[in-house]
């Protein structure tokens, strides 16, 4: 059992609430007075989320602390687990279960006694149903497990790999299995090794700038072998002269010198050198040396001379920057090689010069030929073929930029992709998840035998019209008529509950018909519960829109429904005892609080509170006034709260405040309704104006109406100037009542 509520924390109006140490334990029996918007229905909230093991959706930060009648304490720590049999009805619970609309609703399942076997199967095959679930939650969650974890390293790979590649565009874990399914298999033919992950990382994050321009091709003419051999046969002729000066043919510079000297002095008396006159005859014999054939010989000399002296080459070396990294592999080498080849090939075409210029100045001696080298041409050649090639490597990866490093990030990615796999035993993971699946679906295929034949054993009886049968009986009672009824339908396969008024769907229900029907669900539905003295019962304000003979019915049916007289074995003696566990009903109407008041139980197993609300955000629980106790009418009642208001000093004690304005305009709407009966619809402003006058009625009620309702219960703290009309509100409705003096004094006597 509950032994009592110790306090209540950011709960609606219950922001701060702490049990007062001489609050009344809760007993068998505990009736709650308090009137509309003073925390009634919220406390029954706080009472729900033991029914419902949750937190309240409107209060999730909504804090408690129950006492058992064993000292233990139960409260939003451990309540979920620990909690007791708890049924709340509540303005929640008819939201929850009814519809007024005329739509279905969930039906309540009650059994038979010929249907008691099949509901024990049921039962049995229910819980291996239900093992199922389990099993399959179990499954469904390690699954999840697996999905998250792949999908975390997925995610975070991707985010790796776009940072590392710095691709600018989207790569998400959406793009890594894109990149995945089209892998190979096996997927390690993806993996590249160190050396090709840093050069193709490099070609991945180049840009333009690094994009180089395109080299021209290196090219040198050779191929001097054919001239060669033509210097060669020239050098060894010895020209055949019909007149040679043998002094001259064997010192060739003389010769030179006295050829030269010819030209100069032509045509000359005395000669250019030394002055001495220049004799014909000798002139004769040194021109007769020097024939025309020989200087033909020389002329041929002199242009195989200048043929060979335009045969040397010169090599600029390549610029290894010219090319990509990947190309500039013994660049230096072969820039060295071309260069020393290209020197020794010069150096044959200058002994060739030196030979033919030997020729020239002696052409009556014998010259040895030059002989010519192919091997240095050949080296040349195979030196700049390798050189080309690199270059045309370089310039076509310059044509294909985009695309080679479109490339490199492409196989970047699967590279990455595939370690991913390998390092994470993606593999087995996924094996798990089939697993896991095939479990899944093994349950699945057992549950919906098991609920296959638990549909079959449901078809061969009817809880929900059992269920209607008695829920029916009970709308009947409260309502006195049969003209609404519940009708079982079926939904999609299912027994659901519909209101139906004489045959057709209802709606437009009165309030006082939706109240009935409410409670009589309710006092229905506990009969699906095993064991009623097992529940702890919280019933909320059951007749807020009933009338007066509305109230004396639920009076009665709560005391038939939860109240007994069992015969005392030991003695034979009656005493009543409450059907469940704990009794809990709390009511605004006094009338109402009156009649609970003499439900069966002594005061021993009775306790009695009221709800009070003591500020605009705050609310508290006390024990029932004596004050409230010791009337039966609530008339009189309300006149002991105006009179107390009335005879105070303090007019602006916050918590005296709060209870006036309801009580002043419940007072006022039963006093005029008792002076001026009239069986029409008048409204309680228009009785009031009757009998206080126009503008005397509108100065009471004005402010009243202002400060009775819920929503405007913070006014009376932002409010100083009206909270004073509520004193002159009080005095004109005394001042009023002792004009009829008779009555005052009656109502005076009955607060003495």
């Amino acid at each position: 059992m509950l032994k009592s509520l110790k306090k209540i924390q950011s709960f609606g109006v219950y922001n701060n609430f702490s049990s007062p140490t001489d609050l009344a334990n809760f007993n068998d029996k505990n009736i709650i007075y308090g009137w509309n918007y003073s925390g009634k229905t919220t406390l029954s909230r706080v009472f729900s989320t033991l029914e419902q093991r949750n937190t309240h959706p409107d209060y999730p930060a909504g804090k408690f602390t129950f006492e058992l009648d064993d000292g233990t304490k139960l409260d939003e720590t451990n309540f979920k687990d620990s909690a007791p049999l708890v049924r709340v009805f509540n303005s929640d619970f008819i939201e929850s279960n009814l519809s007024w609309d005329g739509g279905a609703f969930n039906p309540i399942l009650l059994l038979g006694e010929d249907t008691i076997e099949a509901e024990k199967k049921i039962e049995k095959l229910e819980a291996l149903v239900e093992r199922c679930r389990i099993g399959y939650k179990k499954k469904q969650d390690e699954d999840k497990d697996v999905d998250k974890l792949i999908s975390t390293l997925k995610k975070n790979t991707a985010k790796q790999i776009k940072n590392t590649l710095n691709i600018i565009e989207a790569y998400t874990a959406t793009h890594l299995d894109k990149t995945i399914s089209i892998l190979p298999n096996p997927v390690n033919k993806s993996l590249l090794t160190d050396v090709e992950v840093t050069s193709k990382l490099k070609k991945a994050l180049s840009t333009s700038s690094d994009r180089l321009d395109r080299v021209q091709n290196i090219s040198i003419q050779l191929g001097a072998a054919e001239f060669f051999d033509k210097c060669n046969a020239k050098i060894k002729e010895t020209p055949a002269f019909s007149s040679v000066i043998g002094y001259l043919r064997d010192n060739p510079s003389i010769s030179d010198w006295i050829e030269t000297g010819l030209s100069i002095n032509e045509g000359k008396q005395s000669c250019e050198f030394c002055g001495g006159k220049i004799e014909e005859e000798r002139i004769r014999g040194f021109k007769s040396h020097f024939s025309k054939d020989l200087a033909k010989y020389k002329e041929e000399l002199k242009g195989l001379i200048q043929n060979a002296e335009s045969l040397t080459k010169a090599y600029v070396h390549l610029n290894e920057n010219q090319l990509y990294p990947e190309f500039r592999a013994n660049i230096n080498e072969l820039n060295i090689s071309i260069e020393t080849s290209v020197k020794n090939y010069n150096n044959q075409i200058e002994g060739l010069i030196n030979s033919l210029k030997a020729k020239l100045d002696a052409p009556f001696s014998e010259i040895d030929e030059t002989l010519y080298s192919k091997a240095h041409e050949n080296l040349i050649k195979e030196s700049l073929k390798k050189l080309n090639e690199a270059i045309d490597q370089s310039n076509k990866a310059t044509d294909n930029f985009d695309s080679q490093k479109k490339t490199a990030i492409d196989e970047l990615k699967k590279h990455y992709a595939a370690t991913f796999l390998i390092d994470n035993k993606i593999e087995k993971q996924n094996y798990k998840r089939k697993l896991y699946s095939s479990h899944k679906e093994k349950y699945r295929k057992i549950a919906e035998n098991l609920k296959t034949e638990i549909q079959e054993l449901q078809a061969s009886i009817s809880k929900a019209q059992k269920g209607r049968e008695i829920l029916n009986e009970y709308i009947s009672d409260f309502l006195g008529r049969d003209e609404i009824r519940i009708d079982v339908v079926e939904i999609e396969g299912y027994e659901r509950f519909r209101l139906s008024r004489e045959g057709s769907i209802a709606k437009n229900l009165s309030e006082g018909e939706k109240s009935a029907i409410a409670f009589s669900f309710f006092l229905t539905k506990l009969g699906e519960l095993k064991d009623l003295s097992q529940a702890i019962v919280y019933i909320d304000d059951p007749i807020s829109s009933l009338d007066s003979n509305h109230i004396f019915q639920v009076n009665a049916l709560i005391k038939e429904y939860f109240f007994e007289k069992p015969e005392n074995p030991d003695n034979g003696s009656l005493q009543w005892q409450c059907k469940c566990k704990q009794l809990f009903i709390s009511t605004h109407n006094f009338e109402f609080f009156s009649l609970l008041k003499e439900l069966p139980l002594n005061n021993k197993k009775s306790s009695y509170f009221q709800v009070k609300r003591v500020s605009g955000k705050e609310s508290k629980i006390v024990n029932l006034p004596k004050s409230i106790e010791m009337y039966s009418s609530e008339y009189h009642y309300l006149f002991s709260i105006i009179h107390r208001f009335h005879e105070s000093e303090d007019k602006e004690d916050l918590e005296l405040l709060m209870s006036i304005p309801n009580a002043v305009r419940r007072f006022v709407e039963l006093y005029t309704y008792s002076r001026i009966p009239s069986f029409t619809r008048d409204t309680v402003d228009q009785r009031a104006e009757q009998l206080f006058g126009a503008q005397e009625s509108k100065r009471i009620l004005k402010v009243l109406h202002y400060f009775s309702h819920l929503n405007n219960i913070e006014r009376l703290a932002n409010n100083s100037d009206l909270i004073c009309d509520i004193g002159n509100a009080v005095e004109d409705i005394i001042k009023h009542l002792k004009t009829d003096k008779a009555h005052y004094e009656a109502l005076l006597s009955s607060v003495a």
